[in-house]
This record gives C-alpha cells, sequence and structure tokens, in this order.
C-alpha cells in the first residue's frame, strides 16, 4: 500500500476507475449515478481528488433539492475511490459521517474535494466536501469516512 503517489498516476487511475464503473453501469441497466462525474484535479503527494459531478431532477426529494441519500452516495463514492486507488484494491465502508449544510439545486453542477487523512494497515481515513465550482469556499456539505483495506491488502 502506497501513502502517496505521482499525481499522473493518481488522475489515470481515478479516470479508470470512473470510466469501468459508468461501462458498469450501462451493461447492468443500473441508476446513472455517477454518470456525470468526472475528474478534474489531483495532487498525488495529498491523496486529494477533485470531482465535478451535475445534480439531475430525478434526483430531487420533497423540498425540490437532491435528496440527502443521494449526496451521501456520491460522497461516499468519492471518498471510497479515493482509498481504492491508494491500496490498489477494494476498500468497504465502515463507518461514515455526513454534515448537510446548504442544500444542493437540482440540476446544477458542484465539487467533490475527498482526501486521504490516514492509510493504516487494515482502515484509511477520507474526508470529503461538496461545494460550487465558482465559491469553493461556500462549503454545501461535508464527510468523512472509515474504509476498510483488509481486502486490497489480502490480495
Amino acid at each position: 500500500m502506497n501513502k502517496s503517489m505521482p499525481t499522473e498516476e493518481l488522475r489515470r487511475l481515478a479516470e479508470e476507475f470512473l470510466s469501468d464503473r459508468a461501462r458498469v453501469q450501462n451493461d447492468t441497466g443500473s441508476p446513472d449515478i455517477f454518470g456525470t462525474a468526472q475528474v478534474i484535479d489531483c495532487d498525488g503527494p495529498s491523496g486529494s481528488i477533485l470531482f465535478t459531478y451535475d445534480t439531475k431532477p430525478w434526483m430531487a426529494n420533497v423540498l425540490g433539492t437532491v435528496h440527502g441519500g443521494i449526496i451521501a452516495t456520491l460522497l461516499d463514492s468519492c471518498m471510497g475511490i479515493t482509498c481504492a486507488l491508494h491500496v490498489v484494491g477494494p476498500t468497504p465502508t465502515i463507518s461514515m459521517t455526513v454534515n448537510y449544510l446548504k442544500p444542493l439545486p437540482l440540476s446544477g453542477t458542484v465539487h467533490v474535494r475527498t482526501r486521504l487523512n490516514h492509510l493504516g494497515r487494515t482502515t484509511a481515513h477520507a474526508m470529503g466536501e461538496v461545494f460550487f465550482p465558482d465559491r469553493p469556499d461556500d462549503t454545501l456539505v461535508t464527510a468523512t469516512g472509515v474504509y476498510s483495506t483488509a481486502a486490497a491488502a489480502a490480495r
């Protein structure tokens, strides 16, 4: 398990992961939650990845904003990808905390920034935040997660 990797390698792995995931969703007909996600920036030494994501009308809750479960899934997936790329294998979620600070509008673009905070023998800790592309200091949602690295280590 590597604690850091070159930025170019992290970007390549992240883009491949999203491409493979989109292919599986298309093949299985599962909901296209990640269909619009793209990697727009990476920093290998810090373990940070910046994703861009378009929200869709079908993601609505009764208040007319993006449903909290969709947001949690997005953050969990982005943080999980960040961990998985550093251990080169699956990293199932052990626990996750999400803080909803402001609502996410429908049919808009948001950015999700993730960072690997700790990579240990059996767990990885990550953080994520959601914000508008033109207002990176105006955080809408934050999350932290703990992911198992045991399956990756056993490979």
